[in-house]
């Protein structure tokens, strides 16, 4: 029974990079997660030059999946 009582530890003032940390990473893990498949054809073909790279990303395309991916983000 004494299990059921452990309360956990609090988050103390020092421990807001760690908590900064942890948000950041989950979220951009998630974003990543939403943005990748709508671009995984082209990062597999791609020849990695950077005219490539800003033609596709900075395109209508481009603009549109990464608000979409944004908005199931925050859903």
């Amino acid at each position: 029974m004494n299990l059921l009582k452990k309360r956990g530890k609090r988050i103390k003032e020092k421990d807001a990079s760690l908590v900064f940390q942890f948000v950041f990473t989950r979220l951009f893990g998630m974003w990543l997660l939403f943005f990748t498949p709508f671009h995984l054809s082209f990062l597999v073909s791609t020849s990695w030059q950077l005219d490539t790279f800003q033609a596709h990303f900075i395109s209508m395309y481009g603009l549109t999946t990464l608000l979409i991916s944004l908005v199931d983000l925050c859903q």
